[in-house]
């Protein structure tokens, strides 16, 4: 399951003092966000979450750098295939690659009511509706709140569908409980800017269960069952209801994975309009035959760039978009067998849309 991840961004540079936030539904995303997030894939063995408690300072400018970047875009329902299948969505975040999230934007929480696109790999967008909803903010967050949101998802498909032909059907049951404990709050500080900010400390416990059905016996259940636990520190500012930093453990407390919000433009305001931009590698899984295209772009010059996940820049070329495409050939990258991030960045250098691929030797 493609974990969505979302993010807003600011507008020029921010140097504030020291001041206590509550999370308000005004920063809850709007039609023309775009949501980059630097995820930084080598984790400096400095890096912590920091102390709990009021007042606090957080700086983590030299232990949280760039390794790729996941770039989404806010939607309206209007350009997202399925949103039919989430009745109450009010928007839809375009992931790349065909995958979209459906969120509903109320006076008190966003929600997060399921996905769509080619999930399991199949060639077939599917979609998978949450019940109950994630929150994935809330309003009224100040230091010393805490509440407890259970999601999950069922359904069923063919065993031919998850590489298991004998087997009539597979049913999977996920369910997601995720524990906010708003322990802190203070000033964060990272490669844009600085920033007030309330921290949640969150934990998040996951249970699986994969039922199948045989031919002649019926159903067996609980055939594989699996569970964890794990927690993320959200740094949040009043700019954006999600991170302006993220930090996740695993259930030791050793730190997992890390990630900052890229400086830019929120809620729409001066935002790139990237509702119509679309990278796609055909044919895919990519080998050197493939061209990375790149549509719906505003005419005019930009970069192509191919970075391995640990954000080592292999490939750069300039590209222009005379009718709003550009395409990126992969037969002279001298790429190895492995996973890449392409990205495309205009003239100003912001980067307008990433995704991720898998290349063949």
């Amino acid at each position: 399951m493609k974990k969505i991840i979302l993010a807003s961004i600011l507008m020029g540079a921010a140097f504030a003092s020291k001041a206590q936030i509550t999370i308000s539904n005004s920063s809850f995303p709007k039609v023309g966000d775009r949501i980059i997030m630097h995820n930084d894939s080598l984790i400096n063995s400095a890096l912590t979450p920091g102390a709990a408690g009021a007042n606090q300072t957080w700086n983590f400018t030299s232990t949280i750098l760039t390794g790729f970047q996941d770039t989404n875009t806010a939607v309206s329902l209007a350009n997202a295939p399925l949103s039919s299948s989430y009745p109450g969505a009010t928007i839809a975040i375009n992931q790349g690659g065909g995958n979209y999230g459906y969120m509903k934007a109320g006076t008190t929480n966003l929600e997060l009511l399921g996905y769509s696109g080619d999930l399991m790999g199949t060639g077939t967008p599917m979609a998978i509706r949450l019940n109950p909803a994630q929150i994935v903010a809330k309003a009224g967050m100040t230091f010393g709140s805490t509440y407890t949101n259970t999601s999950g998802f069922a359904f069923t498909l063919p065993g031919s569908a998850v590489g298991q032909p004998t087997f009539d059907s597979v049913r999977i049951n996920f369910v997601q409980r995720i524990y906010n404990n708003f322990d802190a709050w203070g000033t964060v500080t990272t490669a844009t800017g600085t920033y007030n900010c309330l921290r949640n400390n969150s934990l998040n416990v996951t249970t699986q269960v994969i039922d199948v059905k045989l031919p002649f016996i019926g159903w067996q259940l609980g055939v594989q069952v699996d569970s964890s636990a794990s927690g993320t520190y959200l740094f949040l500012d009043n700019t954006s209801a999600l991170e302006v930093v993220g930090i996740d453990v695993d259930s030791f407390g050793t730190v997992t994975g890390a990630r900052y919000r890229e400086l830019g433009t929120v809620n729409g305001v001066a935002a790139v309009n990237e509702s119509s931009i679309n990278m796609n590698v055909f044919p895919s899984p990519a080998n050197s035959a493939s061209v990375i295209l790149t549509s719906g772009l505003t005419a005019g010059n930009y970069t192509g760039e191919i970075y391995t996940v640990n954000g080592q820049l292999v490939n750069q070329l300039s590209l222009v978009a005379a009718n709003g495409v550009v395409a990126m050939n992969l037969h002279d990258s001298n790429l190895s067998t492995g996973t890449y991030v392409a990205s495309v960045r205009n003239a100003a250098g912001e980067v307008v849309v990433s995704r991720k691929f898998q290349f063949v030797k």
